[in-house]
């Protein structure tokens, strides 16, 4: 009888993946990862171009702003420094690109929610 069953969930479970479905399981906390979303900004007449996240190790993920907002998922138990690049305006070479120091992050190794909302500027 077991065996019976186990074939049938095999071809069930084969079929989903044949016919382009997927299988997902719920889980929750701790999250090994964690989704931070929110705005950015930086001084008048300065276009914000992207969010550059540095852990520890000075790995680098980047979040590219539309309009002035920004989603990026990043790893847990990390800090991350936080740099806002942008376009610069009349103080600085126009359409030159420049950054500005945003804040530090800190998410925890076990963090309680898979998302975070944060907003930034310089």
């Amino acid at each position: 009888m077991f065996a019976v069953v186990g074939v049938v969930l095999i071809v069930a479970v084969a079929l989903v993946v044949l016919e382009g479905g997927s299988i997902t399981t719920k889980t929750t906390g701790p999250y090994t990862s964690v989704t931070v979303s929110g705005t950015a900004a930086t001084t008048p007449g300065n276009t914000g171009v992207n969010l550059l996240f540095a852990d520890e190790s000075s790995k680098i993920y980047n979040a590219t702003l539309t309009g002035n907002q920004y989603s990026i998922v990043l790893p847990s138990g990390h800090t991350y420094t936080v740099r806002l690049r942008f376009l610069g305006n009349q103080q600085i070479i126009p359409g030159s690109v420049g950054q500005c120091s945003a804040g530090n992050l800190t998410i925890p190794s076990q963090p309680s929610s898979a998302s975070l909302t944060k907003n930034w500027s310089c």
